[in-house]
């Protein structure tokens, strides 16, 4: 069903993902070399261009009310990625490599689902109505305002943690390499 009859929905977020980056192969040995790098990733706090913005600082205090503003604070500031790898000749002939890497990657650009469904529940622009019980027993027929009587709804919320933090993973690998005969 079409969404609470006084809700503005209408959001245009904007926001920037910002990436730099930095490596190196060094070669320890002849036969290791080493490979080091260092990624930073953040985004620019989303807001709405038409100031549309509200949010809880703090969705498990009770008293608290919604305040104006970016829905979720910056959570990419502290998006540190190290990178390590290596790559080691066994035999020192160019035919046996053992070869591995590791490093920590960000997710910063998957915010958008969320800021979305986040205005669909939000004060004081949207209030989402639940049907929660039928007290009278009687079967409840929503007129085409979408009213439905007190007793049988209740305002419900949904909004995104203003304390968001980035997703990430730890990402590694080890391979072997044997050139076959023959080349």
């Amino acid at each position: 069903p079409p969404p609470y009859p006084a809700a503005d929905l209408g959001r245009d977020f904007i926001y920037n993902t910002l990436g730099f980056y930095a490596q190196d192969d060094f070669r320890a040995t002849s036969r290791l070399t080493l490979n080091l790098g260092l990624r930073y990733e953040f985004q620019t706090v989303p807001y709405d261009l038409t100031g549309k913005g509200s949010r809880f600082l703090d969705i498990q205090d009770p008293t608290q009310t919604f305040t104006f503003g970016p829905p979720i604070k910056n959570p990419g500031y502290k998006n540190i990625s190290p990178r390590v790898g290596f790559a080691w000749d066994v035999l020192g002939n160019g035919k046996t490599a053992v070869r591995g890497g590791f490093g920590i990657y960000y997710d910063v650009g998957n915010i958008g689902s969320a800021l979305q469904q986040q205005v669909n529940g939000m004060p004081p622009y949207s209030v989402q109505q639940q049907v929660t019980s039928n007290p009278t027993k009687e079967i409840i027929r929503v007129p085409l305002d979408y009213s439905i009587s007190s007793k049988a709804a209740v305002g419900g919320l949904q909004t995104t943690g203003y304390n968001i933090k980035n997703p990430y993973s730890y990402q590694y690998n080890l391979t072997v390499e044997q050139q076959m005969p023959g080349g």
